[in-house]
């Protein structure tokens, strides 16, 4: 069989996802909030400087952009699925396996977060572009704390500045990042005062970015004590819930976190349960009793709760109800927990990863509403964490038989993900081409009929709606900006 050469291997499949995402990127439909981002409201906004708003300043600037021009749009979907893909999986210390491992997970996502992080323009500006940051920034990190010996120190200044002001931008996306990305940096600062007792100052300065952009989200009017603990305000934190603050994050946990934390994305669970799984059976072999019985009960909890998210939807209600759910949640991440601190080449960068993923995890806790948007940047880590997971299986194999067929063998593993990647990119396409396609003709249709003197123009539900995040208006708030982006008349009556 002929392959083509190396280096264009190399890059053929990140260029193949970045032309999927341009092209995603320039034939989405704009949808619910888009509408009001791309009209004057998004520019009264802006000279507001968003007070009372949110303090999402490079979200909320990026989404002023591109809901203006659909090429730009396109670019900057195709730059950040594709930086999220390349830096995802050289944070999980691979090559191409580990890339095309990564990318079909990142196509396989659930439909919420498809819906709410590819499909919506608003969605993707906060949840997908801030990713687009902070995975380089994670590796960048990791940098700092597993310098190699060889590395050359001459541009240590220029990147750490170029990293400073990534940073800085990459915490002005979404709340809970930033406090991932604060938490972290304290973490890593202390472990390095710990062994060297000096501070590090790339670490130092990078917080010093983190911090810096932290003052200036949070005092937002929109984050004010009034503000988040009014009922009636739309980003609300348990601080006066009936209770203590630990039972508000129990009862948070339950109805909102463990749902949507890891089992709803059943390929991810069942490819991150059945890796972690293989390598604590891995390492039972060899271990002493009681570590053996440890690695044997952290295997058995993963894959029962492999086996949970591929079959939850089929047990009765006893078995499928919230409370279930956040059990074997709980269970799960304690024996992932187990299996990465035990075992001695994982446990830095496995702790690495849980920590980032965890940080993101603890304030969405208090915070409400939440939804799958929010989990898509935890979904990422945990991706990067499945692919390290399987780049260290790959080590194994090669190490335990004959060369050839380790390579065989990981050459299939390789195809099939790329087979993945082929069928779940055409989904996407079928999918959101129908869509885009559906919305074309009604736009062009209700200008149409304005033209010829209608004064009632009806909108149908477009196809795939699920797939969407309101593609069409769901009440008069949303039909006046539906009018005001498309520049119909404002005494056109919309019906929907």
């Amino acid at each position: 069989m002929l392959y083509p050469p190396k280096k264009l291997r190399l890059y053929l499949l990140p260029s193949c996802l970045f032309v999927f995402y341009f092209f995603i990127g320039f034939i989405l439909p704009y949808m619910h909030d888009d509408w009001a981002w791309g009209s004057q409201i998004g520019l009264d906004r802006l000279a507001t400087s968003f007070v009372n708003y949110n303090g999402r300043w490079a979200g909320n600037l990026l989404v002023l952009a591109i809901t203006r021009s659909v090429l730009l749009r396109a670019f900057v979907y195709a730059i950040s699925f594709t930086s999220i893909a390349v830096f995802g999986a050289r944070l999980a210390g691979g090559g191409q396996g580990a890339f095309a491992l990564f990318a079909l997970l990142l196509l396989a996502i659930p439909r919420g977060q498809a819906a709410s992080v590819v499909a919506w323009t608003s969605g993707f500006a906060n949840y997908a572009a801030s990713m687009a940051l902070v995975t380089p920034l994670l590796c960048y990190i990791w940098q700092l704390l597993s310098p190699k010996k060889d590395a050359p120190q001459s541009d240590n200044f220029p990147r750490c500045a170029i990293a400073a002001l990534g940073i800085f931008a990459a915490s002005l996306f979404i709340e809970h990042v930033t406090l991932m990305l604060l938490g972290l940096l304290l973490l890593c600062l202390a472990r390095h005062l710990m062994l060297h007792k000096k501070p590090a100052l790339p670490l130092l300065l990078l917080l010093a970015a983190v911090i810096g952009a932290a003052v200036l989200m949070f005092t937002n009017g929109a984050y004010s004590v009034e503000a988040i603990t009014d009922p009636n305000h739309y980003q609300k934190v348990a601080l006066n819930s009936p209770g203590t603050m630990l039972g508000a994050a129990a009862r948070q946990y339950m109805q909102s976190v463990a749902p949507l934390l890891l089992l709803s994305n059943t390929p991810l669970a069942l490819l991150l349960g059945c890796g972690a799984g293989m390598v604590a059976l891995m390492k039972s072999r060899r271990a002493k009793k009681r570590a053996r019985f440890a690695f044997l009960a952290c295997a058995f909890v993963l894959f029962a709760g492999a086996a949970y998210a591929l079959f939850r939807d089929e047990l009765p209600t006893p078995g499928n109800d919230k409370r279930s759910l956040s059990a074997v949640t709980f269970a799960f991440f304690i024996a992932l927990a187990g299996v990465l601190l035990l075992c001695g080449s994982l446990r830095k960068r496995g702790a690495f990863l849980l920590a980032a993923g965890l940080g993101m995890t603890a304030p969405l806790l208090l915070a409400s509403p939440i939804g799958h948007r929010n989990f898509f940047a935890i979904h990422i880590v945990w991706i990067v964490l499945a692919t390290f997971l399987y780049c260290y299986i790959g080590q194994q194999i090669r190490a335990r038989i004959s060369l050839r067929h380790a390579e065989l063998l990981l050459r299939w593993a390789r195809s099939a993900a790329i087979f993945g990647i082929a069928f779940a990119a055409s989904c996407y396409i079928f999918v959101y081409g129908s869509l885009a396609l559906a919305a074309r003709r009604q736009i062009d249709r209700v200008h149409s009929e304005i033209a010829a003197g209608a004064s009632v123009v009806q909108l149908e539900q477009l196809p795939f709606n699920e797939w969407a995040w309101n593609a069409y208006p769901a009440n008069d708030l949303f039909a006046e900006r539906f009018k005001l982006f498309y520049k119909i008349p404002e005494n056109i009556e919309i019906r929907y």
